[in-house]
């Protein structure tokens, strides 16, 4: 119950920034949600698959590229945002909202207010001793120093935060409560903040050097910037920006080397080794290096790092990197797997359309150059003589492209079909020329 609270999450959310905006791409996987998971889309062709989306600023779905800009709080192209984080409002996340406005969707449109404002549009400030209200006459959280109903009663003086005049929620640097209700404690000299007399929630800075451990005993390493360091003796940023970590040890996203000076291989997705040796390729690469391409043959174009193709091989192709031409179905091939022929059953450039739908079975004269039959069956057409002709074609025969033809005696080829001539007397409609289908008004069908 001490104001180090507050430095504890000042410090985590700058952490949180540092690695942020060091960071340009995720290794795969390591941007996803974590609800279910990452792996292979058979159905997409997609390796490294974030099932339950990106955590904020990362496009799906494989979340390892940034969002368009950083405003963005989801993407799911790289020319547009789905969200934007708070503050911003647009198509991609590009206008600001009015300055106290926390979340808006237009210029003169507030969903949310900062801090310290209310109404519609934001637009009124709440009482002085109040952090957030819902009016001026209603506060819902009060400002450090103040509690009550309307935030109107001041906390004790080491009190920085308090519900009644009698009992401290936390206490401001430099105090602490013991075991009891108040902040009437003093930390050690050399804390900031502190739980009791003996443990340290944050240390002060002495000669411009900040130290950590419970007692404050211990100097941040030359490596933290300014020497700054949380009580763990986590850097808040790096002094060299070459570096990221908790302890600045490992190269930022791209660089690799002793001193992360060197540029990892051109095609590596994000991050490399301490010896240049790539964690995961970019689409379409593989090897350590990543600087040889997957085979063309590759159903989706991606491989895995030893050159297997992710989701097997495009048609006619096979082995693990789809390097092996394969003689077509149905096909007689040459020497080199290439057809030059199809069997006597089918027809076709890939031999895949059966002869069983030509007439009497009889397959076309070119068959690996066809695309349909040479001749249909009575009563059949289309490139596969799959489609039947008209009901009253003359002889039951029909072109063979597209369904017209000649009609029975009587009959008169329209819309596709052939219809009688003439209907018998007083008929509105006839399937032939001596039945009605429906009568002219004030007639009925006799019954048969």
């Amino acid at each position: 119950m001490t104001g180090g609270s507050s430095i504890i999450a000042f410090t985590t959310i700058l952490l949180t920034l540092v690695v942020k905006t060091s960071c340009q791409d995720c290794s795969p996987c390591s941007c996803c949600n974590r609800e279910k998971g990452c792996s292979y889309n058979n159905q997409l062709g997609i390796d490294h698959y974030c099932w339950s989306g990106c955590i904020g600023g990362f496009m799906s779905p494989k979340c390892q590229k940034t969002c368009v800009n950083p405003r963005c709080r989801s993407c799911s192209t790289e020319s547009t945002c789905d969200t934007c984080y708070n503050g911003y409002y647009g198509y991609q996340c590009t206008s600001r909202c009015p300055t106290t406005c926390n979340t808006c969707s237009s210029s003169t449109s507030c969903t949310s207010c900062n801090d310290g404002f209310h109404g519609n549009q934001c637009q009124n400030s709440c009482p002085s001793t109040c952090k957030t209200c819902l009016s001026s006459s209603f506060c819902t959280v009060c400002n450090d120093g103040y509690y009550g109903d309307q935030c109107q009663y001041s906390c004790p003086s080491t009190c920085k935060a308090c519900n009644s005049s009698s009992f401290c929620t936390s206490c401001w640097d430099g105090h602490h409560s013991g075991s009891g209700a108040m902040c009437l404690f003093h930390c050690n000299p050399e804390c900031l903040s502190c739980t009791n007399e003996t443990s340290c929630t944050a240390c002060k800075t002495r000669s411009g050097i900040g130290y950590y451990r419970n007692d404050c005993s211990s100097q941040c390493s030359r490596k933290c910037k300014d020497y700054l360091c949380d009580i763990y003796g986590h850097c808040l940023e790096c002094a060299d920006p070459h570096f990221l970590g908790s302890s600045c040890d490992r190269c930022i996203n791209g660089k690799y080397g002793s001193l992360c000076h060197n540029n990892c291989p051109v095609n590596c997705y994000s991050d490399c080794s301490s010896t240049g040796i790539c964690k995961s390729c970019k689409d379409g690469f593989f090897s350590n290096y990543c600087n040889i391409s997957c085979s063309e043959n590759c159903k989706y174009g991606t491989c895995y790092r030893n050159g297997s193709c992710i989701g097997g091989c495009k048609d006619e192709f096979s082995g693990s990197r789809c390097e092996q031409k394969t003689c077509p179905i149905n096909c007689n091939c040459d020497n080199n797997n290439s057809c030059f022929e199809c069997d006597a059953y089918h027809f076709g450039p890939s031999c895949l359309l059966s002869c069983s739908s030509c007439k009497d079975n009889r397959c076309p004269v070119e068959r690996l150059h066809a695309e349909k039959c040479d001749e249909c069956a009575t009563w059949r057409y289309g490139n596969l003589c799959n489609e039947t002709c008209p009901r009253y074609c003359l002889d039951n025969k029909c072109d063979q492209d597209n369904g017209t033809c000649v009609c029975d005696k009587n009959y008169t080829f329209k819309n596709g079909k052939c219809v009688p001539s003439s209907c018998p007397a007083n008929c509105s409609t006839c399937t032939s020329p001596d039945v009605c289908d429906s009568c002219v008004d004030r007639n009925t069908l006799s019954e048969s």
